[in-house]
């Protein structure tokens, strides 16, 4: 037993010993290799110039021209877009007016589209032809085309209908039309008293001049009706339902 010890003591003792010997020759091969770089000086590093780098040629626009104008799978696109203007409205012939009255304190204008056409009573809100009727005064009427207001005098309005009048006078003649003065607002007129006039609207009609039928007559399913105001009797022709 106490020869085994004894042994292994000498083992590890060895072991110490070489373990020491290598640890002092890493050393000294360490404290050679500072020596060295400490003697020694530093390796020259080589810089080499970097290529000088190419030019790089600006673009052109027109050496694209081919690229912009065709397309892969269109080689016949033509470039040059025409782009057609939206055509340009022209505003119809303003209607014509034949005057103007007031029923019940609502003012209304007797207009006709055209010269040629008869006439009839509108009221504000109303639409003839193009034209919506907006404000009704007794001296101007104030119409709207495409969102644009059109204020005129009716005065103005009515010598168109005179214009027409004289135009078609001078060529069943052969003679010029002469030029027409301003005519003064008409009035309605009928031969026939004692019967609805005009249609103010579905179920009311004006009373003719001359009416002097007494309140509540009939005639063609319409009953006469007299209103009194403070600016004196009022008559219309009412539907009967």
């Amino acid at each position: 037993m106490k020869k085994r010890l004894l042994l292994l003591d000498v083992a590890l003792v060895g072991l110490i010993v070489l373990a020491g010997v290598r640890l002092r020759s890493m050393g000294q091969a360490l404290t050679a290799r500072e020596e060295a770089m400490r003697r020694g000086a530093p390796a020259r590093v080589v810089v080499r110039p970097e290529a000088p780098i190419a030019k790089v040629t600006p673009l052109v626009a027109s050496e694209y021209a081919e690229v912009a104008q065709k397309m892969l799978f269109v080689p016949d696109r033509n470039p040059n877009v025409i782009v057609e203007a939206a055509p340009v409205k022209v505003m119809p012939p303003l209607p014509v007016a034949h005057g103007t009255m007031e029923l019940g304190g609502v003012m209304m204008a007797l207009l006709s589209e055209k010269p040629a056409m008869p006439h009839r009573a509108y009221m504000a809100g109303d639409t003839i032809g193009a034209f919506k009727l907006l404000i009704i005064s007794r001296d101007e009427l104030t119409l709207e085309w495409e969102g644009k207001k059109i204020t005129r005098r009716l005065a103005e309005l009515m010598e168109a209908r005179a214009r027409a009048g004289s135009s078609g006078a001078a060529a069943q003649n052969g003679a010029p039309a002469a030029a027409a003065a301003s005519p003064a607002p008409t009035t309605i007129t009928n031969a026939t008293p004692a019967q609805p006039g005009i249609q103010l609207d579905s179920d009311v009609r004006a009373c003719q001049p001359g009416d002097n039928a007494p309140d509540g007559t009939v005639s063609d399913g319409y009953k006469k009706v007299m209103q009194k105001t403070p600016f004196g009797n009022m008559c219309r022709w009412q539907a009967i339902k």
